[in-house]
């Protein structure tokens, strides 16, 4: 059959039906596929009888063989690779079929084009050893042959599905490496030729592969046939298998609606710890389900990704922080080598150049649901800190999606990696980010200093701030997840990252101001008074708050408040003398200035009071103060 290529032969156990069905369905399969596969492979398969240009099929029912089918290497050719035939057995296809739910007729076409492929695999000069156990060296050619073998079924059958139930099982393990051979892991790993191939929309990649392979060890040479890409577009593809509808190359590929994403262990919401501050550390060393062996090596394993899903359903997780401790050496204290002394209790990392950290080919990604709509993936690869603010509609998450990959495939490969120092973790706390209002008073004193026996001093300041609204210009999505919101500062020491502050800025004020003047010395006194109103116009105001360090850090939980003034007052003050005059005198408002106390449990509440006294000179200077925010919703907010 199939114009004298394929010789198709018949156990003499089959029924007479058996023997029927054989000769017109099975004979079809092979005519329809065959042709194909030649065609893009560019070679037929070697056989093993009489005549090397004609392929042997036989046909047999055999309910103690496991295998569907079988495709045997026989002898060596002389420019390397391997002559052939396959077997097809009825009883397994069958009893496959029943259990897929798929036609007979369609899984045994879909096995005639598996097999067939395998056939013109063995052609190949690649390291195949056959009647030899596998070496390790091996097995990523035994991962292309079958993966390479499956995807087949979809080029050959694109509307019969017949690969996709290992799809299904390959998503419940992504963290096991692309060319792991348990359970049948190889044969789900046509996904990554599935993806491949559409993504750069070319079916010879595959001959390309098995060209490579004649070279070069499997994953070196895929890396060449894809343009030294390998590492890109590896991460690429361990975001397609999230595959949740939002991200949906598959479906629209193959209509394929399974993904990790449905496989995934469930949401993992914020959970509260003293103060209301959550830690969830991810922990790189997925360990399989019950009853399956997991990986040996801890970390994330060569050609393999993780997956983290959070979600954020407490109104009261107002602010969340993200430390990449995969791609970044994550520290709990102050690396050593700092020129100065730093104590306190947060998360650093140390400052690499970004060519060495993609270097590693490991990858950061994060899937972001934002105010009901999914964006991303955004690449987090070279970002050691991520803060979201809850209390601003433009900043906040509702879910996050984590995507940690590691695309080597050279030197080291079967060394997983794990985190570099602390696993990455998010950090969450009650604190407000957004909106802070509220009001203060103050009043300040001046009398003369002890040196100065001569000098009688009262100058009186009472100010009141009737409303004070501190806010943050939102950031964009993208703009959190770069590292550049200009109102999330991250503090630089030398040669390490420190988590971050927000900022917020004096937006609208009403301030009364008043004070009492009077000096006299040398035979004059003068005296006055004057009160000003000012606005937030003429005020610079700024509030900081310390929402992430840990609670060991003297700044935890604590604000910085700054309310200075941008004007002066100006009024006349009459002097006694000889004759009284009056003259002019220019009073500028005491500042309310880094006062920084905690912040208190709730999260959004700040009542402070301060009380300094200030050697002035000729005065001593007393400053009482009292000041009281809280959290307030965005202007936009509902």
């Amino acid at each position: 059959i199939a114009d004298g290529r394929v010789a198709l032969s018949l156990a003499s156990s089959l029924t007479d039906t058996q023997k029927l069905f054989s000769r017109i369905v099975i004979a079809q399969a092979l005519e329809y596929a065959y042709p194909i596969l030649i065609d893009l492979m560019g070679r037929p398969a070697i056989g093993s009888g009489s005549d090397p240009m004609v392929y042997p099929v036989r046909v047999i029912d055999d309910p103690d063989m496991e295998d569907l089918g079988l495709a045997t290497a026989s002898t060596s050719l002389p420019d390397g690779g391997w002559r052939s035939h396959i077997l097809l057995n009825l009883n397994g296809i069958l009893s496959e079929a029943i259990s897929d739910g798929i036609p007979f007729s369609g899984f045994l076409a879909a096995t005639i084009a598996h097999e067939l492929f395998h056939g013109i695999q063995f052609t190949f000069d690649t390291d195949i050893q056959v009647g030899q156990d596998w070496l390790d060296e091996s097995v990523p050619l035994i991962w292309l042959m079958e993966s390479t073998a499956t995807w087949v079924e979809h080029f050959v059958y694109p509307d019969l599905n017949t690969e996709q139930g290992y799809a299904n099982l390959w998503f419940r393990r992504p963290f096991l490496p692309l060319d792991d051979l348990r359970e049948t892991h190889e044969y789900g790993g046509y996904l990554f030729h599935l993806y491949m191939t559409e993504r750069l929309a070319s079916t010879g990649l595959i001959r390309s592969f098995w060209e490579a392979a004649e070279r070069l060890p499997v994953f070196e040479g895929i890396d060449e046939a894809l343009g030294g890409q390998l590492v890109d577009l590896f991460s690429e593809f361990a975001v397609a298998n999230w595959n949740d509808g939002y991200i949906r190359e598959y479906r629209i590929i193959d209509g394929l609606e399974s993904g990790v994403s449905m496989t995934a262990e469930g949401s993992a919401e914020a959970f509260a710890v003293p103060n209301r501050t959550f830690v969830t550390g991810f922990s790189l060393d997925r360990q399989a389900e019950e009853g399956f062996i997991g990986p040996e090596t801890p970390g994330v394993r060569h050609l393999s990704a993780q997956y983290a899903r959070l979600s954020f359903e407490d109104d009261n997780t107002r602010s969340l922080l993200f430390s990449n401790g995969f791609n970044y050496e994550l520290l709990r204290e102050a690396p050593t080598d700092l020129p100065i002394e730093y104590e306190g209790d947060a998360f650093y990392v140390r400052s690499e150049a970004f060519t060495d950290i993609l270097d590693r080919n490991t990858r950061t990604q994060v899937l972001v649901r934002s105010q009901g709509e999914w964006t991303g993936p955004y690449d987090l690869t070279t970002v050691p800190f991520v803060a979201f603010c809850q209390d601003l509609p433009e900043e906040s998450v509702e879910e996050l999606v984590f995507i940690f990959s590691n695309a080597n495939f050279q030197e080291g490969r079967l060394d997983g990696v794990p985190a570099r120092g602390i696993v990455p973790t998010m950090l969450g706390s009650n604190v407000a980010c957004g909106r802070w209002q509220g009001t203060a008073a103050g009043t300040s004193t001046a009398t003369p200093a002890p040196g100065n026996p001569d000098l009688t001093l009262l100058e009186f300041e009472e100010v009141t701030f009737k409303k004070l609204v501190f806010t943050r210009e939102p950031a964009s999505i993208t703009e959190l997840v770069e590292g550049s919101p200009t109102t999330i500062l991250f503090n630089y020491e030398f040669s390490a990252f420190v988590e971050p502050s927000y900022k917020l800025t004096l937006t609208d004020a009403e301030v009364e101001w008043t004070i009492t003047y009077a000096q006299s010395s040398a035979g004059v006194s003068c005296s006055g008074e004057g009160a000003v109103d000012l606005g937030a116009t003429q005020l610079f105001g700024v509030l900081w708050t310390y929402n992430h360090f840990l609670p060991d850090d003297p700044d935890y939980r604590t604000h910085l408040i700054e309310v200075s003034p941008l004007v002066d007052l100006t009024y006349g003050v009459m002097c006694t003398a000889s004759p009284p005059s009056t003259r002019d005198e220019t009073f500028q408002m005491s500042s309310l200035d880094d006062r920084g106390l905690l912040i208190d449990d709730d999260g959004i509440t700040i009542e402070g009071s301060d009380e300094r006294m200030t050697d002035g000179g000729i005065a001593n200077i007393l400053e009482q103060w009292s000041w009281e925010l809280s959290a307030g919703p965005s202007e936009d907010a509902p």
